[in-house]
């Protein structure tokens, strides 16, 4: 007798979400396609036995974690329940909280890679969702806001250690985080490209607010650079950009 015995997904009575596992692939699929893959609370506790199962599966290699359709990976909570439940019933919205947080940590804590895969929007609780991941990505343009983070690159990996270049790109990091005035985004774009190619590394760019130009993160998603544009940001950034821009 094993204390985790695997489980063929078809035994799963899973209403909310797909599960199926075949050829070392556990693929997990919100399906409420009707409300943009917003998740219930059902859906909350299916997905985590379904991350937990893949996890103890010795069947499984790699989790694909998607949304059905083509308009959205997740675009968090489901707000006509929380109207219909938990605004009427207060006490119960931190139990709704420990059903995200299990959820969220069965992916970090998922003993398999798990990719997602961005078929659409990516919003809010549905952003910290695919930022659990692994990896993230998708043949096709992404929004993904968390909140005012806008990623405009097919497959932007942005989970990891960020670094700030503070005038120009000069050390081979993960992210290149760029806090200088829009007028010099298209030279920081350049440099970033040539570094690409001559490490071999992946990058992701990460415009802060007011710093970039529709010509640098053209060239950049041309080369095929992850891009992310910042929306949001501290007032003490802001006077920073100012002043550099002046």
């Amino acid at each position: 007798m094993s204390f985790f015995p695997q489980r063929d997904a078809s035994g799963f009575d899973f209403r909310e979400i797909d599960y199926q596992k075949e050829g070392w692939i556990a693929r997990v699929t919100i399906k409420r396609p009707h409300n943009y893959n917003a998740y219930s609370t059902p859906a909350l506790m299916e997905l985590a036995a379904a991350f937990q199962d893949a996890s103890w599966d010795d069947r499984v290699a790699v989790v694909v974690f998607t949304g059905e359709g083509h308009r959205a990976f997740c675009t968090g909570g489901d707000v006509k329940e929380y109207q219909k439940h938990y605004t009427r019933k207060p006490r119960d919205y931190w139990k709704y909280m420990c059903c995200f947080k299990a959820y969220i940590e069965s992916i970090t804590n998922c003993a398999k890679p798990v990719v997602a895969r961005l078929n659409g929007m990516a919003v809010g609780g549905g952003n910290e969702s695919q930022l659990a991941c692994d990896l993230a990505r998708d043949g096709i343009y992404v929004n993904a806001v968390m909140p005012g983070f806008i990623l405009t690159e097919p497959g932007a990996r942005v989970r990891g250690r960020y670094e700030a270049l503070p005038d120009e790109v000069a050390r081979e990091v993960d992210v290149i985080d760029v806090f200088r005035p829009p007028r010099e985004a298209l030279s920081i774009a350049e440099q970033a490209i040539k570094l690409a190619s001559r490490t071999g590394k992946r990058y992701v760019v990460w415009f802060q607010i007011g710093t970039a130009s529709d010509e640098a993160v053209k060239r950049l998603t041309e080369a095929g650079l992850d891009v992310v544009v910042n929306r949001c940001m501290m007032a003490e950034h802001r006077e920073n950009i100012a002043g550099a821009g002046r």
